[in-house]
This record gives C-alpha cells, sequence and structure tokens, in this order.
C-alpha cells in the first residue's frame, strides 16, 4: 500500500478561506440585490440568508459530531449517513449554488468594466461591450479553475483575503475623507 501524502488546511487557513469566500460574495452580491429589489425586500433577504447560513453550519456540525466514523468532508458526511445517491443531490445543490455566485460575478465585473470603459475609453468600442468582458474575466479565471494543489488554493485565498481588506479600507476612506455618504444625494 502506497502513503499518499495527505495535505490539509489548518484551522485559520480553513476560516481565512471560508471568510474570504463570505465577504467577496456578499461584497458583490448583496448591494446589486438591494438595488435590484429595493432596501426592503434587501434587508429581508440578508436577514433570511444570515439566518439559513447559520441554521446549515450548526446542522453540518451536530451531524458531523453525531456521525458514527471520523469524516472530514461534507461528501462523506452524505455518504455515510444518507447513502452514495444523496451525493449527487448535494453536489448538485453545489453547483446550482456556485453557478449563482459565479453568474453575479460575472454580470456585476462585466457591468463596471463596460461602464468604466464607456466613460474613459469611449474610443474602444470592444472595451464597453459586456460580453467581451465576460469573456476576458473567464480567461482570467480559468488558471484558477485548474489549480488542483492545495498550497495554490491557501495561496489564492490569501490573495483574495487581501484584496477584500484592500477594497474595503478604500471604501471607508472614500466614505471618511472624501464626503462619499453625500456625493449622490441630491439635497
Amino acid at each position: 500500500m502506497v502513503n499518499e501524502p495527505t495535505e490539509s488546511l489548518t484551522l485559520f487557513e480553513g476560516a481565512l478561506g471560508l471568510l474570504s469566500i463570505l465577504i467577496g460574495g456578499g461584497i458583490c452580491s448583496i448591494p446589486y440585490a438591494t438595488y435590484s429589489g429595493g432596501v426592503y425586500f434587501g434587508v429581508v433577504l440578508l436577514i433570511g440568508c444570515a439566518c439559513f447560513a447559520f441554521g446549515s453550519s450548526v446542522l453540518l456540525m451536530k451531524a458531523r459530531s453525531m456521525c458514527p466514523t471520523k469524516v472530514k468532508t461534507l461528501y462523506e458526511l452524505t455518504y455515510t449517513v444518507l447513502g452514495r445517491k444523496a451525493i449527487f443531490l448535494v453536489s448538485g445543490l453545489c453547483v446550482v449554488m456556485n453557478a449563482g455566485y459565479t453568474m453575479i460575478y460575472f454580470i456585476l465585473f462585466s457591468g463596471n468594466a463596460a461602464a468604466f470603459c464607456q466613460r474613459f475609453l469611449p474610443q474602444i468600442t470592444l472595451a464597453t461591450d459586456r460580453v467581451f468582458w465576460c469573456l476576458v474575466l473567464g480567461v482570467g479565471l480559468l488558471p484558477v479553475i485548474l489549480m488542483d494543489e492545495l498550497h495554490e488554493i491557501k495561496t489564492l485565498s490569501f490573495v483574495l483575503f487581501g484584496c477584500t481588506l484592500v477594497f474595503v479600507i478604500i471604501m471607508g476612506v472614500q466614505l471618511l475623507f472624501f464626503d462619499g455618504a453625500n456625493r449622490f444625494n441630491p439635497d
């Protein structure tokens, strides 16, 4: 029997990766959902999503602690408790959820990049097209999608957290020192 080296995340690295994903998704999706659906719907949606995230995390931790064997992943837990067929259900739900996140990222990035180019580079018509920016983002993300080593994903997690932190700092400085809150207020 060949001993394969097993590589895993530390608690800090796992928490940092999860935090990066949640904050990154929240920064992109919450303002867009609130803008599209209205403030009241956005607040209700935010509270609902927070309750579902908390509830599902508690359920996952309780199920993992009650499992008769030691499991490491959601798929192992699903197989142990519900059997082989349930893995397809969990995988399908993960695909749908991740496709939704991906669509939000592509919609927001392509819309913002096209609007930026329309404002500052109107003579380059290709750069003002949303489809062009979707293709640029897709090609740019291809190396990330093809990562197969855990240390590459760890590095990406640190970079994503750093970018999110820089984004929050820039937005905070803009709001505090450049009167960003009153910029769009006509009164």
